[in-house]
């Protein structure tokens, strides 16, 4: 795919989402999407590139890789999330993997800053495999500082790959000034090899850094960086031609964002 029809691709979710665009309110993290973020309905694009160093590449994206996509709250409870990534292989040609996912806010009238979203997606990736994905999110927002924990779990339906990947995201940031938040973000990917020592895509890697966040004073315009080194842990030889985000030796990614 090329990146007209990428971005035709994107534009047309957006088309659809339109009606439902109004002031909405912030996208803190890098790693990981914030529904309790979204007091209204709103949407907003994003452009986010990565580079993940000394990664195999049927382990991860090895070297510069990106995605854009689109985030949306729309009829109260519901959180929509979509996005394409992309990375050149060492052939030159391209490799695009789509996800689209919805939650559904199961604390709606909550009064105690604590957000609670539970949701469903898939992913097609480069390969041609088909994934389900499953997510649970939890977030306690105070007046300046959130706290959020992301568990997901993946369903490949292709052959080589687990049965279940699981994966989990922790954040916290605490606001600055002037639209300026510090925290930190700490991923963990194919955890399920601390359980499986065979795990298909070679053990489990943990990424743990900073993250930096700004906000313009009318939310409008957003901008994140994080990243930091990447832990192995269990360790195997297995490998698989599943997209992975983190690489051996680090991985930073930014993002920036505009609200509709």
């Amino acid at each position: 795919m090329n990146q007209r029809n990428r971005c035709g691709l994107l534009l047309s979710a957006l088309s659809i989402l339109w009606p439902f665009a109004a002031a909405a309110q912030d996208r803190p993290f890098a790693f990981v999407s914030s529904p309790a973020s979204w007091e209204r309905n709103g949407a907003l694009v994003f452009f986010e590139p990565a580079f993940a160093d000394a990664t195999p590449e049927n382990v991860a994206r090895d070297g510069f890789g990106s995605r854009m996509g689109f985030e949306a709250r729309v009829a109260r409870r519901v959180f929509l999330v979509g996005d394409v990534s992309f990375a050149d292989s060492a052939t030159g040609t391209s490799r695009t993997t789509f996800t689209t996912e919805a939650l559904v806010d199961l604390l709606p009238d909550s009064t105690s800053g604590f957000h609670l979203a539970a949701g469903t997606g898939y992913r097609r990736e480069e390969t041609g495999a088909s994934v389900w994905i499953g997510r649970l999110v939890g977030e306690r927002r105070l007046s300046s500082t959130r706290l959020l924990g992301d568990l997901r779990f993946e369903r490949a339906f292709a052959a080589g790959r687990d049965s279940l990947d699981t994966i989990v995201t922790l954040a916290a940031s605490r606001l600055l000034g002037k639209g300026f938040s510090f925290g930190a973000e700490v991923v963990g990917q194919d955890l399920e090899a601390l359980w499986e020592p065979d795990e298909a895509e070679g053990g489990a890697r943990v990424l743990a850094g900073p993250s930096l966040h700004w906000a313009r004073p009318d939310h409008r315009l957003l901008a994140t960086l994080a990243g930091g080194p990447v832990f192995r842990i269990n360790s195997n030889n297995q490998t698989s031609p599943a997209p992975r985000s983190l690489g051996n030796g680090y991985a930073v990614r930014a993002s920036v964002g505009y609200v509709f």
